[in-house]
């Protein structure tokens, strides 16, 4: 069994709660999960909003696929890898607002979770945005969990392919099938094991929860989930997102990063598309940096979304490590999760005392050079 050490960075002692009692939370929010997601209505908008909703430009497909070394550069990444993200639950649960995210199979499960009025699946990799077409024909002909993983078992492959030939637009048709079976055996791997773990765990998602199953099912035939190519450092895809949505009237409530920032420093670009982002103080965006090496999965990180606002108006902060305050890991089922609350002006404060510190230093340094001579 792996231990989750959730800490808030605001405090000055780390809070380490046993996963007993972690666990037992995550079963009382799923239980009101399953109840709440069995009676949630959902319906198509109105068709000017439904236009407005779909009115935004995309990116181009990417000329490369970034990673976090050398080695990861050009690949793609098509299910998740993330096999604690559960423990962002408490912090997304029924928050409403719009769903904005990266990757593929973690959409579904926070749709489960957030139970979101809009949803924009984003991704800078043309194979993942045409992975999530599949997806939604499949929920489309799935009405129960079972039917849905029954679609990516093997015994199921020639129906599969000849649903999506008859269901897919023409132009896309052969590109989207030949993503699909090249990663199809990938896809059911990860989403067999994520159900196997949630069930471990007692935690409701839409692999194992007939009510989370059916809102996201809902929200994809109402029209309300939209998939789209979008790069976090392009210029029309994310603040596209954030203009539609300030037209509609509703707030990112959760904005999921993956690791993506750990690929590359800030750019001015990436702010002023986090910045166009509109959000409101239930807000919040969810992150993972890797931690592989020790325990086989990633570091889970929640900050509201202002505060990430705020921080990124400081050209000092050029990487996503400078605002998080790491702890050793102590072994192989340790996994972190951390609240990142901290006010960018305090830290600002210790970091101008800190540069006085060292320019005092050097002018102490410089005048003992000078006394020598």
């Amino acid at each position: 069994m792996r231990t989750a050490h959730i800490s808030r960075d605001s405090a000055r002692r780390t809070t380490r709660p046993g996963f007993a009692v972690a666990a037992l939370r995550l079963v009382v929010l799923a239980t009101l999960l399953c109840t709440s997601a069995a009676s949630f209505a959902i319906s198509p908008l109105s068709a000017k909003d439904d236009k407005i909703f779909r009115s935004s430009p995309e990116d181009p497909p990417t000329k490369e696929l970034l990673g976090v070394a050398e080695a990861f550069v050009g690949k793609h990444y098509m299910a998740g890898d993330e096999w604690n993200m559960e423990l962002f639950l408490p912090h997304v649960a029924n928050l409403g607002g719009a769903y904005v995210g990266v990757g593929s199979d973690q959409s579904y499960l926070f749709m489960g979770w957030q139970k979101p009025e809009l949803v924009f699946q984003m991704d800078y990799d043309p194979w993942v945005v045409d992975l999530h077409a599949a997806y939604h024909l499949i929920f489309r002909e799935a009405k129960t969990p079972d039917e849905f993983m029954s679609w990516w078992s093997r015994a199921r492959s020639k129906e599969l392919k000849k649903m999506l030939n008859a269901k897919l637009p023409p132009k896309k048709r052969s590109e989207i099938v030949r993503v699909v079976w090249l990663n199809k055996a990938n896809v059911r791997a990860r989403l067999r094991m994520l159900r196997r773990a949630m069930k471990k765990r007692k935690v409701a998602c839409f692999l194992t929860d007939q009510g989370q199953y059916s809102f996201v099912r809902d929200m994809i035939i109402a029209g309300r989930v939209r998939t789209l190519s979008a790069n976090l450092l392009d210029d029309e895809g994310v603040v596209g997102i954030g203009a539609v949505l300030k037209k509609l009237g509703v707030p990112v409530r959760l904005l999921y990063l993956s690791n993506a920032e750990t690929y590359w420093r800030y750019s001015k670009q990436f702010r002023k598309n986090m910045w166009a982002l509109p959000h409101d103080e239930k807000s919040v965006v969810l992150r993972t940096t890797g931690s592989w090496s020790i325990n086989k999965d990633y570091r889970y990180y929640v900050q509201p979304l202002g505060k990430f606002h705020e921080w990124l108006k400081r050209g000092w902060v050029y990487k996503v490590h400078m605002m998080i305050k790491r702890r050793k890991l102590e072994g192989p089922k340790d996994v972190e999760m951390q609240v990142l609350n901290r006010d960018v002006t305090e830290v600002e404060a210790i970091r101008q005392r800190r540069m006085k510190r060292r320019a005092r230093k050097k002018r102490r340094l410089r005048r003992q050079r000078a006394n020598q001579k």
